[in-house]
């Protein structure tokens, strides 16, 4: 009957209710971890820039004592205080990429229900995704297959058919 198949289309509904619930979970966790990756590789290239600019910091300031050089292989001041500067426009961004990073734990522990004492740490680096890319079309159309709000509609389309057709 109508009624029956009203009904069903509603438990069919739900499940894909819950179907794009569960997808927009995993995508806000994988949306951390990857921003948590992405933090952590930040974080070592900027540490191991801080490190370069320091030695060539010091490198500067020892040719200050060194009279066998000559003027114009020696760092100029303005050269050496902009290093400096630079530094530390480098060690402010690493305090910054760190304390994201520290967010975006917090947020993963969040997300997946541990506390927010639970020890939580990505161990992979980053890799490449290896993707053969499709035309836009090809896109559009997994879409309209796969995702629930698309089937969402679908459902509702044919339950306000249902829907009409009991009020006749």
């Amino acid at each position: 009957s109508t009624a029956a198949e009203l009904a069903g289309k509603g438990i069919a509904a739900a499940r894909e209710r819950r179907i794009a619930d569960e997808v927009l979970v995993t995508s806000r966790i994988r949306q951390i971890y990857y921003g948590i990756q992405l933090a952590e590789e930040m974080s070592a290239l900027l540490i191991d820039a801080v490190d370069r600019l320091g030695n060539e910091i010091k490198k500067a300031e020892a040719q200050d004592t060194d009279s066998d050089l000559k003027a114009s292989e020696k760092y100029s001041p303005i050269d050496k205080l902009r290093m400096k500067v630079y530094r530390a426009e480098l060690e402010k961004r690493l305090a910054e990429a760190r304390m994201k990073e520290e967010l975006a734990i917090n947020a993963l522990k969040f997300q997946m229900g541990l506390p927010m004492t639970a020890n939580v740490r990505p161990n992979l680096g980053l890799a490449p995704a290896r993707v053969d890319m499709q035309d836009y079309q090809h896109y559009l159309n997994r879409m309209e297959e796969l995702r629930p709000e698309s089937k969402l509609a679908d459902i509702g389309v044919e339950a306000k058919k249902l829907e009409f057709r009991m009020t006749k």
